[in-house]
């Protein structure tokens, strides 16, 4: 998935001469670090390297010299158009961002001289829509947070993220930014990620697992239910593409080529199954993502939440809430509100997720500075707390609005008479039929006049009858009438035996 929601393709590179890309991005105090990762990575591994580093335009960099003295592949400073080619090192121009398309490196001038910028995200975030599954990136020694955007990307995309360890690196800004949100497959020191590098592109040259033939359906549903039973998250009515395409993640980077044998892995391996489940789970979320969307919540939803009867709770539902940054912003633009009027709301924000450890860490409030990058000095000083560790801690004010619980939005009964519900870029990931139960469901629990936003990818479809459109560009309608068809989505939880209103088993 895109940082904007949207779900990425993954073409393959429409030219011969390369298969495999690897991007590095270096800054403060990653010399040291590339020079040892080329000293130990052999130099016919059949991929393309991508050096991108932060450098002035006033400085002349000497880094192809440098990374040249440390391998028998070419190593030169990218023209731009110029084609990628297996075996060689690409280094970026001092002053220059890079993205890559069709095979090709592109150039621009780094806007803003002087100005912060992130060369790296920029050139992962291209690399995981060029080349997809076969597209690695590596995160050095750095300061700031460039490359943890990218990185997330690039996973999202099926790539595989190497990050130096904090331990080894002179500047564990980068690497640390990139661990924190959880964008890492694995932490190694730098002469032990030339080795990493050479074993994935081997195994990536080895006959890619077939998992689309018409038998493979009984192998894959074997597959999550061992995930349903070893981690109790149920992917069934997750979309097959999106399923396939992280199982093949999951097969290549143990090296397996057959279903079954994957199936047998995670028999074996309960780490594996809940690896499974982390990569399927895809928790993208930051506080107020997508700040049109938040600004239009600002202005035109909470007022109407806030301006009815101040002895009645509102009350907020915020299915697939990941890390809980999106219950904390809606919290953050009530609270601001209700200051402004004066009032004392009664506020009510049930935040739900079928992830524990998304959930635990939701419920902890604690996030890190690059996690808050989204939050304005004036909110971090108005809702925050940092704490010894350099932390920022979510103060009781919006805090104690929230209960976090383990739900899952297509099994469990929905909660009801609810104000608004915030539901942003979960849908894409189900089936059509599963994206329209959950759309039923989310009619039965609003209240008359209720507002749903989704993400921006996503939309009501067939059920645009029951919800009116209030802006089309950030996905945010309101309820119409009831409608027959939210009785029959609900007669299906009363008949399991799941029923019971806002009955949450495993709050935090």
């Amino acid at each position: 998935m895109r940082e904007d929601g949207q779900t990425i393709s993954v073409p393959q590179p429409d030219i011969e001469a390369v298969d495999h890309v690897v991007a590095i991005g270096a800054s403060a105090g990653g010399l040291e670090a590339l020079e040892s990762l080329f000293d130990h990575l052999p130099a016919a591994t059949g991929a393309a390297f991508v050096v991108i580093t932060h450098l002035s335009p006033d400085f002349k960099s000497i880094m192809d010299e440098l990374l040249g003295r440390r391998t028998a592949m070419p190593v030169h400073v990218v023209e731009d158009g110029e084609t990628l080619e297996a075996n060689r090192v690409y280094v970026i121009p001092p002053g220059k961002d890079m993205i890559v398309q069709a095979g090709r490196l592109y150039l621009t001038d780094r806007e803003g001289h002087g100005a912060p910028s992130a060369p790296i995200d920029l050139f992962f975030s291209a690399l995981a829509q060029a080349f997809g599954r076969r597209a690695t990136g590596v995160i050095l020694s750095g300061t700031g947070a460039d490359g943890a955007r990218g990185a997330r990307a690039l996973r999202a995309a099926g790539g595989y993220v190497i990050a130096q360890t904090l331990e080894t690196a002179r500047f564990d800004g980068m690497p640390r930014a990139v661990a924190e949100i959880g964008a890492v497959d694995a932490a190694l020191a730098p002469q032990d990620i030339g080795p990493a590098l050479a074993t994935r592109l081997a195994r990536l040259d080895a006959a890619a697992p077939e998992i689309a033939a018409p038998g493979d359906a009984g192998a894959v549903s074997r597959i999550l239910e061992r995930v349903l039973g070893g981690a109790n998250v149920d992917f069934s009515e997750y979309k097959k593409t999106t399923v396939l395409r992280r199982i093949a993640r999951r097969m290549q980077n143990a090296g397996l080529h057959t279903l079954e044998a994957y199936h047998d892995e995670l028999a074996r391996s309960p780490s594996e199954v809940r690896a499974l489940a982390d990569d399927l789970l895809i928790v993208v979320t930051e506080f107020f993502r997508d700040p049109a969307a938040f600004d239009l919540l600002a202005q035109t939803v909470i007022p109407a939440l806030l301006s009815g009867d101040a002895e009645r709770a509102v009350r907020i539902w915020i299915p697939a809430v990941g890390t809980g940054q999106e219950a904390y912003s809606v919290a953050m633009l009530l609270r601001e509100a209700a200051d402004a009027l004066g009032r004392e709301p009664r506020v009510q924000i049930f935040a739900t997720d079928i992830s524990p450890a998304a959930l635990d860490r939701a419920a902890a409030g604690v996030y890190s500075e690059t996690e808050m990058a989204g939050v304005s000095p004036a909110r971090r000083a108005a809702f925050f707390e940092r704490n010894d560790e350099g932390d920022w801690r979510v103060g009781p004010e919006i805090r104690n609005w929230i209960v976090f619980a383990q739900h899952n939005m297509l099994r469990d009964p929905p909660f009801i008479n609810t104000n608004l519900i915030s539901c942003r870029n979960a849908l894409i990931y189900f089936e059509p039929s599963a994206q329209n139960k959950a759309l039923s469901l989310f009619h039965f629990s609003l209240s008359s006049g209720g507002f749903l936003l989704l993400g921006p990818s996503e939309s009501v479809g067939e059920d645009g009858g029951r919800f009116a459109a209030i802006d089309a560009r950030w996905r945010l309608f309101r309820k119409r009438g009831a409608d027959r068809r939210d009785a029959g989505a609900m007669g299906e939880l009363i008949a399991s035996g799941r029923w019971a209103a806002d009955g949450l088993a495993r709050r935090r």
